[in-house]
């Protein structure tokens, strides 16, 4: 009888161990995955080209760290006007347009206290959105990025899909800092 108790007490601890060391893989998992927010809207910026006087239009899409302790590295990001081709098999055709910059080393994680926001990116598209993507095509555009944790080296691929240009673009530019909202000009 005796037997059958010490039995059971260690059938119930190993249960309790494991359930516990099963919740602490998954907090390991959560902190050690890349986490970051992609803007729900694009900012159409008209700038200025640098030694130059001519004006020129750009589009902004924003990235924001999440993570409260590590930065991300070897970020690619990749922005694609998708159609569907005119095949019966429902083919897409991707037109990859040009960002500004496409690879960045790496971002920094979030700090509260960071003025220069240096947790954030502007991936800055130099191609006419406007002429490329109008309303009324079965057209859309998505925005990839595949970015690894700095700690766990965990690689992550997110992505933003943009359906309507109207819904999509936004004259103005990003407010400063975690916000993905636009001041709209």
């Amino acid at each position: 009888m005796v037997r059958l108790l010490f039995i059971g007490n260690q059938i119930a601890v190993t249960v309790a161990l494991l359930v516990i060391l099963a919740v602490i893989i998954e907090i390991l998992r959560f902190l050690l995955t890349p986490k970051i927010a992609i803007s729900p809207k694009i900012a159409r910026e008209t700038v200025t080209a640098p030694n130059s006087k001519e004006k020129k239009k750009v589009f902004c899409i924003k990235v924001v760290n999440k993570s409260w302790f590590f930065k991300m590295t070897d970020l690619n990001a990749a922005l694609y006007i998708e159609q569907p081709a005119r095949a019966s098999d429902g083919c897409i055709r991707k037109t990859r347009l040009k960002l500004l910059r496409d690879k960045i080393l790496y971002l920094n994680k979030y700090q509260k206290t960071d003025k220069k926001a240096s947790y954030t990116l502007h991936f800055i598209c130099l191609d006419d959105i406007d002429n490329l993507w109008t309303d009324g095509t079965e057209a859309s555009l998505t925005f990839k990025v595949i970015l690894r944790h700095g700690f766990s080296g965990k690689t992550r691929i997110i992505s933003k899909k943009y359906y309507y240009p109207t819904a999509a673009l936004f004259d103005g530019t990003f407010k400063q800092g975690k916000s993905l909202d636009i001041s709209y000009n």
